[in-house]
């Protein structure tokens, strides 16, 4: 298997969003009621707070796929 190693940046807001709504709903879902997971998720993983992460220079995300 090859694996592919890149830089993420802001044309991958949506992809990045899903995947960390995704992880958090499965990591915290069952501690929590689910009126404050949707809150929780609506306000912390907007595709422009997402953007924004990716768009500062002091952070690096690096994306791993097949």
């Amino acid at each position: 298997m090859t694996v592919d190693i890149r830089l993420v940046g802001s044309k991958d807001a949506e992809r990045v969003a899903r995947l960390a709504r995704d992880t958090f709903i499965a990591t915290f879902a069952e501690y929590n009621t689910s009126e404050d997971m949707a809150r929780y998720i609506n306000e912390a993983f907007t595709l422009e707070m997402i953007r924004a992460e990716l768009d500062d220079p002091v952070c690096t995300f690096i994306w791993a796929e097949d």
